[in-house]
């Protein structure tokens, strides 16, 4: 999973709308991993994992590519 996918999310936390065919009804969601949970308690248990702190600090490292980066990289000029 692209990491500049979940940077917005991770960082901004939308309101979660309810959605009966997603675990917990799409209320309980990692925003760093993209995962959802059946509830809170399983929520907390998999922010305590060691996949978890990984992926946080991955997001707090990096940032968010955005257009201008890419221009750049493809070394084209504006």
């Amino acid at each position: 999973m692209n990491i500049s996918f979940l940077y917005n999310d991770y960082f901004n936390e939308p309101e979660l709308p309810l959605d009966e065919n997603k675990k917990g009804c799409g209320q309980f969601k990692c925003f760093a991993c993209d995962i959802y949970f059946i509830n809170n308690d399983a929520k907390i248990q998999h922010e305590k994992s060691k996949k978890h702190k990984r992926r946080v600090k991955q997001l707090n490292q990096e940032k968010a590519h955005t257009y201008k980066d890419a221009l750049r990289a493809a070394e084209i000029t504006f």
